[in-house]
């Protein structure tokens, strides 16, 4: 269960990294409870006195009417924001505004970078909650957690927090950085899982050392018959797996282009109204 609320932007406005506009809370809250008034009170308005539909559609349309308010980037101060965290709840990671990576970066790479990741991370395992208990287990730079060309496109930080129990929130607005919830639920997620294995192929009475959620993949191709990439990580599960199968089916690999990141090339696999869809799953789901 959900033990606190961390309002992560938040606290990187108290502790000086992230900046917001002039009356940006103004605008937000006029955005968050106007909007829909508006664009209620020109339909009703607009019918009373005769207005046609085809003008109030026109009117409805208005960019001022249609403000996204789920835009929370837009109410930032990019010119003095050095650091910041998801625009989306659950989210453990913080962001540097690294000049020539971010659209508005003003942190310098190499020195001034690695300080200010480094006074993140101290300040993040400081943290505690109100019994003085600590609610970072451990902060991470993203070379700590990953390897290969697409590093770059990680968080510059990752932390988990104690027992999995605290969620980030994205808010930038009110006083408390973290918050008891009205209920505990729902349940995050936690860093160990349960593996259950059931087939001809699978051992009885066996123990799993050393294992990851990485060794899933390239087990269930092999007990499917189908090479692993030579590019995948992690490793098949051989001690699950009874040793005669695996004699008369090694693990074998297949060779893979090993790819890099490349900005230039459209890889999309969705059509525009695709991805809205799914957009629209994950918004129902809470997850943006």
């Amino acid at each position: 269960p959900i033990s606190y609320k961390f309002y992560i932007n938040r606290w990187l406005i108290k502790i000086g990294l992230l900046k917001l506009k002039r009356s940006a809370e103004i605008k937000y809250k006029l955005l968050r409870y106007g909007k829909g008034l508006l664009k209620r009170s020109i339909g009703v308005l607009g019918r009373k006195v005769g207005v046609p539909d085809k003008i109030l559609k026109k009117l409805e349309a208005l960019p001022i009417v249609n403000l996204n308010i789920d835009h929370l980037e837009t109410l930032i101060d990019w010119s003095k924001t050095r650091a910041f965290s998801s625009f989306t709840n659950g989210e453990e990671i913080v962001i540097i505004n690294v000049k020539g990576r971010e659209p508005n970066g003003i942190v310098s790479p190499g020195e001034e970078y690695e300080k200010i990741r480094d006074l993140i991370i101290e300040k993040l395992c400081q943290l505690e909650g109100d019994r003085k208990e600590r609610l970072v287990d451990r902060a991470y730079r993203r070379e700590d957690l990953y390897s290969g060309p697409y590093v770059p496109l990680a968080p510059d930080i990752q932390f988990t927090t104690k027992n999995m129990s605290v969620q980030p929130q994205s808010d930038f607005f009110g006083k408390d950085i973290f918050v008891r919830p009205d209920d505990f639920s729902p349940a995050l997620h936690r860093m160990n899982g349960i593996l259950l294995t059931e087939g001809d192929a699978i051992k009885e009475n066996f123990k799993i050392k050393g294992s990851g959620i990485i060794d899933l993949a390239p087990t269930i191709l092999h007990l499917l018959g189908i090479p692993v990439p030579n590019d995948m990580d992690g490793k098949v599960l051989t001690s699950c797996i009874r040793e005669d199968y695996l004699k008369a089916n090694p693990v074998l690999s297949s060779e893979h282009q090993l790819s890099t990141p490349d900005s230039t090339k459209d890889d999309r696999v969705y059509t525009d109204q695709e991805e809205e869809q799914i957009k629209d799953t994950f918004k129902s789901l809470g997850y943006m």
